[in-house]
C-alpha cells in the first residue's frame, strides 16, 4: 500500500488505478457486514481520501466490489469451519418434542 492509513478496523483491499491516479482501497468494518464503508486513499495527507458506499466514483465502486467479495469469502470460510450435519430429507427428520 502506498499511502498510510491508521484505522484499526479497516481491511486493505489492494490498489486500483484510474484516470492516472493510484488509490489504496479499504473497507471499514464499522459493525455492519451488510453495508461496509469503503475508502479510497489517493494521498498521505489526512484529507486525501474518499469514502462512502453509494458513490459513482470508479475507485469507490471498485472498493465496494472488492469488499463484498472479501466478506462473502469470509462468510464461506466460516461456514466451512463448522461441522456439517448429514442431510436428511424433511420427511425423515424426527420431530422434536
Amino acid at each position: 500500500m502506498k499511502y498510510p492509513h491508521d484505522c484499526k478496523r479497516c481491511t486493505s483491499l489492494g490498489t486500483f488505478e484510474t484516470g492516472g491516479v493510484e488509490y489504496d482501497l479499504y473497507f471499514c468494518n464499522n459493525g455492519s457486514w451488510e453495508s461496509p464503508t469503503v475508502i479510497a486513499r489517493y494521498g498521505s495527507e489526512p484529507n486525501e481520501y474518499m469514502s462512502g458506499s453509494g458513490h459513482t466514483e470508479p475507485a469507490l465502486k471498485e472498493a465496494l466490489v472488492r469488499a463484498v467479495r472479501f466478506i462473502e469469502e469470509l462468510k464461506f470460510q466460516m461456514l466451512l469451519s463448522r461441522p456439517l450435519e448429514p442431510f436428511q430429507p424433511r420427511e425423515m427428520r424426527k420431530e422434536r418434542s
